[in-house]
């Protein structure tokens, strides 16, 4: 038993020291996502905001589509995108997007406990999407995130990537789905030492999901 707590401990550890940025990320986008449980890769629908938990979720029905979103996180946390959906032709379609938290207004003080004012916290990302359809049944698809935040004076910048998978079969009521998010890094981090730049990896995570429509 004390190898598992051992394990455990050094597993959590290792997590913490690790800090990954922008954590905003893992927020849900929009009101039915939230009620999904901020996890909703494996459905499908006409809902162009879907491609930001799985950019192999555009389709035909999201061309000249365009989408806002509000939510009042909680007190003064405010989440807000847009979204829009272009599509070539039948089998390549494209989107593109604002995603905007801002954490509210914030009382700064020094160290001998003066204030010195008021400062804000935001976060932001530009997510640009592709996704093509390989058969009837799968497409997969890729985003493209530019990332950018600012807590009072320090500023930080990187790059992210999504990659995502899809098997929907309409007259099964089956959609399984594989995503990668957040595969990519810190530009720029929000502070240096020494004049070298302290750059975190972003929250990386691996998606597995399984929706099944019930015949009633």
């Amino acid at each position: 038993m004390r190898y598992l707590f051992a394990i455990v401990f050094l597993c959590t550890a290792m997590f913490v020291a690790a800090q990954p940025a922008y954590g905003f990320l893992d927020l849900p986008n929009g009101a039915r996502n939230s009620a999904l449980g901020g996890r909703s890769i494996s459905v499908r629908d006409s809902d162009l905001s879907l491609a930001f938990d799985n950019p192999a979720h555009l389709t035909t029905s999201t061309h000249n589509q365009l989408v806002f979103n509000y939510q009042n996180w909680f007190k003064d946390v405010n989440i807000a995108s847009v979204f829009y959906g272009y599509n070539p032709d039948d089998k390549n379609y494209t989107a593109y997007g604002i995603r905007y938290v801002d954490y509210g207004r914030f009382y700064g003080y020094n160290e001998y406990n003066q204030a010195e004012g008021t400062f804000t916290a935001k976060d932001m990302v530009a997510s640009a999407i592709y996704s093509r359809a390989l058969s009837p049944h799968w497409s997969c698809g890729v985003a493209l995130k530019a990332i950018y935040s600012i807590y009072e004076k320090y500023q930080s910048f990187g790059m992210g990537v999504d990659i995502g998978f899809s098997y929907h079969n309409t007259e099964k009521g089956v959609t399984a789905a594989l995503v990668l998010q957040n595969a990519g890094c810190q530009f720029k981090g929000y502070y240096s030492i020494e004049g070298r730049q302290q750059v975190s990896a972003l929250p990386v995570n691996l998606q597995v999901g399984l929706t099944y429509k019930l015949p009633k």
